[in-house]
């Protein structure tokens, strides 16, 4: 027979063991999730699966389009600028036709070549105008030692001829056959 110190030993030798291969399975039932050894309430506790799959990332809303621009609000100042004689009205005559409001035409002892179309603050309402002169007009910001009152500053130079607004073509009509 063995005493019973050793007896004891054993015992717990043997139950250390035990304890040890049951630990990871406690661990496992205790971190997996249900309801089963957990004492947290079920809206609390978070879940250690993956979700299947991502959820979708909003895309942005779409930014409003600028409001359309009035282009009878548009002042514009027209000044020749190295162009032929009279060119600086007839510049302002086309803006006045195609609805813009031309405030003065006048000269400047500047030459350039070509349209060039300054705007003050907006630079939208120069794309408007030289929209209309065509291939040969520029925008830029007003420079700091030009002045003027109005939106936009035409300065018509030499070279400048508004493009033609393209007529459309037909097609020829077929012949008919005899």
């Amino acid at each position: 027979m063995q005493p019973a110190n050793q007896k004891a030993r054993n015992i717990a030798s043997a139950l250390g063991v035990v304890i040890l291969a049951l630990s990871p399975f406690l661990v496992y039932f205790m971190t997996r999730g249900d309801a089963a050894g957990s004492d947290q309430p079920p809206a609390t506790r978070q879940s250690v699966a993956p979700s299947p799959s991502p959820s979708p990332i909003p895309s942005p809303s779409p930014s409003p389009s600028p409001a359309p621009i009035d282009r009878a609000q548009i002042k514009v100042e027209v000044l020749n600028a190295g162009a032929p004689s009279g060119s600086g009205k007839k510049t302002g005559d086309l803006l006045t036709s195609k609805g813009f409001t031309v405030s003065k035409v006048g000269d400047t002892e500047r030459n350039v070549t070509g349209y060039l179309v300054y705007y003050k603050t907006d630079q939208r309402m120069a794309q408007e105008v030289a929209t209309e002169l065509g291939a040969n007009a520029t925008v830029e910001a007003l420079p700091a030692d030009l002045k003027t009152n109005f939106d936009v500053l035409v300065l018509v130079g030499a070279g400048s001829q508004p493009s033609p607004s393209p007529t459309p073509r037909r097609s020829p009509s077929p012949t008919p056959r005899a």
